[in-house]
């Protein structure tokens, strides 16, 4: 619970700054859902939260709409999110189209419609049909966005995937159809961003809370072997603390600084050999 919001926080900071890595982001949310499946509900609910919030003043916060949809669209390939989802994010921009609503719309269904149209190929279709009913109207579209639309149409033509708009590479393919844990979040569903999340708050049941986390650290990962690096450590740093209270001379010419600490000496190299 500690974590959540640091790490939601962290994920949208760096997609929003590299929306080129959005698939990776994507993929790690995937694979960190599947332990963790109210991480991944909480990063739905801020990037709905936010795309709905940029969308109100879209001509001046177009970049990050953008980004958090394109988002939206990878969590849709991973099956982080439903694509119940993507399908209202399309009509709410469709609804009313405007030359920035319909880049944002174009670009978003590129990314994840091959996941699409395999989830639900009459609703793609729904889709096509709303364009190309506002490629006919024009209205205050510009060239641009109509030939945004009319290339949107040449992509689903040809494939999404051999346009080179695939909804998973196999790289990124981490985790098992049986372990996927999808999320029902639909525009009509209250959102809760939980910002206090990203604050600090004392825990009164801190080492409870500690042991506990302990647990599933191990459960997940299994043990990696550090009690024993430890142990060694120890006996290693108390043969070579050997020199007393002073300076010591480890045999190879180099001078070293004994510290001691109490439990067991530790040996700081001030030479700088290493730098």
């Amino acid at each position: 619970v500690r974590g959540q919001g640091l790490l939601c926080r962290s994920l949208m900071k760096s997609q929003v700054a590299s929306p080129s890595f959005s698939p990776v982001y994507a993929a790690l949310v995937a694979v960190v859902n599947t332990k963790f499946p109210a991480l991944g509900e909480l990063l739905l609910h801020r990037i709905v939260f936010t795309t709905l919030r940029s969308l109100k003043r879209v001509r001046d916060s177009k970049d990050v709409c953008m980004a958090c949809l394109v988002f939206i669209a990878h969590l849709v390939n991973q099956k982080v999110a439903h694509e119940v989802l993507a399908f209202e994010l399309m009509l709410l921009l469709l609804e009313r189209p405007t030359n920035e609503t319909v880049q944002l719309a174009t670009a978003f269904i590129k990314e994840c419609g091959a996941a699409l149209q395999d989830a639900s190929p009459s609703g793609m279709t729904f889709v096509f049909d709303r364009l190309r009913a506002i490629l006919h109207e024009g209205g205050e579209l510009d060239a641009r966005a109509q030939y945004l639309i009319e290339e949107l149409f040449a992509v689903r033509k040809a494939g999404f995937e051999e346009s080179g708009h695939p909804s998973v590479t196999a790289a990124l393919d981490l985790v098992e159809e049986g372990d996927q844990i999808t999320h029902e979040l639909t525009l009509d569903d209250e959102l809760d961003p939980k910002m206090g999340l990203d604050e600090f708050e004392e825990d009164p049941s801190f080492l409870e809370n500690e042991a506990a986390y302990a647990r599933i650290r191990q459960e997940i990962l299994g043990s990696d072997g550090e009690s024993g690096s430890e142990s060694g450590g120890e006996s290693e740093s108390d043969g070579e603390g050997q020199s007393g209270d002073g300076e010591g001379d480890a045999g190879d010419g180099r001078m070293y600084q004994t510290v001691d600490t109490g439990a067991r000496q530790v040996i700081n190299d001030e030479t700088g050999t290493d730098l």
